[in-house]
C-alpha cells in the first residue's frame, strides 16, 4: 500500500500537469510516474482521491481524448496545490536526512532564520481547528519586552517564507497579526470560542500583498511593463490575482 506521502506527491504531479491546460491522455498521465511506474488502476484511484479528499473533479474529454479539471478555478482559489507542494518538499527533506551530513555537500539553504518559531505551527493549527483560546507571549520587532496576548486564533498565513497567525484579540476588539518567530511562549487556555468575532474582516486578505490590511473597497490596478518583466511576473507573480491582459510581444501595446 502506498504511503500517505507518496499519494500526496502523486496528486501534486497530476494537478501540476492538468494545470497546464492541455488535455493529457491516460498514457501522458502515466508517464509522470516513469521513475516509479504505477498501474492504470492506481491512476484511477488517485483521480478518485482528488475528488473525495479535495473536491477536485477530473473529467475525460472524448473529443480531445484527454483529461482536464472540471473547474480550474477550484485550484486557483484553494490552497490544495500549496499543501501538496509541501508534501513533495517533505519527501526531499527525508532524503536529505537519510544521507546525513554528506547531503550538505550538494545543497545550500538561505541563512535567514526563516524556520524560527516553526515549533508553534502544530499547536496553533490544533487550536484553530478546536477554536481554543490561546495565550501567547510575544515580542515586537522594535521592542524586546515580552507581552502577553489572549487570542482567538483564526488563520495561519505564510508570506515570504515566514508564518503568521491571525486572530481576534478581545483586549483590542479587532483582528491582530503575530509573526510566529516573535512568539516566545504559547499556552492553551481552558476556554473555547463559539463565534468568530470579526472573522468576516479576513475576506480582503487574499487581495493584499503582505499580512496587514484595511477594510476598504478593492480596486483594480493595471500595470504596464516590458515583455521581459511580464514573463518574470507570469512565472513568479507577486500577487495571487495578477493576470496578463495582452499577449506577447507586449511592445506593441505601449
Amino acid at each position: 500500500m502506498s504511503s500517505r506521502l507518496t499519494i500526496l506527491r502523486s496528486y501534486y504531479k497530476i494537478l501540476s500537469r492538468l494545470k497546464q491546460g492541455t488535455h493529457p491522455d491516460k498514457s501522458g498521465l502515466l508517464d509522470l510516474f516513469e521513475d516509479d511506474p504505477i498501474s492504470e488502476r492506481t491512476l484511477e484511484r488517485y483521480l478518485t482521491g482528488l475528488k473525495t479528499e479535495f473536491g477536485l473533479i477530473v473529467r475525460y474529454n472524448r473529443s480531445s481524448k484527454g483529461y482536464y479539471l472540471e473547474n480550474p478555478d477550484d485550484l486557483k482559489d484553494s490552497e490544495v496545490l500549496k499543501i501538496l507542494e509541501y508534501s513533495v518538499q517533505n519527501e526531499f527533506i527525508l532524503d536529505l536526512l537519510a544521507d546525513g551530513k554528506k547531503s550538505l555537500e550538494f545543497i545550500q539553504f538561505e541563512d535567514q532564520g526563516l524556520l524560527s518559531g516553526v515549533e508553534h505551527l502544530r499547536p496553533l493549527f490544533k487550536a484553530i481547528k478546536a477554536q481554543r483560546v490561546i495565550e501567547i507571549y510575544y515580542t515586537k520587532f522594535r521592542d524586546d519586552k515580552i507581552k502577553s496576548h489572549q487570542l482567538y486564533p483564526y488563520l495561519l498565513k505564510e508570506y515570504q517564507g515566514r508564518w503568521y497567525v491571525i486572530g481576534h484579540e478581545p483586549q483590542y476588539g479587532e483582528l491582530r497579526t503575530f509573526s510566529i518567530d516573535r512568539i516566545r511562549k504559547l499556552t492553551n487556555t481552558v476556554e473555547f470560542f463559539r463565534t468568530k468575532t470579526n472573522f468576516e474582516d479576513l475576506q480582503n486578505l487574499k487581495n493584499i500583498i503582505g499580512v496587514n490590511w484595511e477594510k476598504k473597497k478593492i480596486q483594480t490596478v493595471v500595470l504596464r511593463m516590458t515583455e521581459q518583466q511580464a514573463k518574470y511576473q507570469e512565472a513568479l507573480p507577486w500577487h495571487p490575482y495578477l493576470r496578463l491582459l495582452c499577449e506577447y510581444p507586449m511592445k506593441n501595446h505601449f
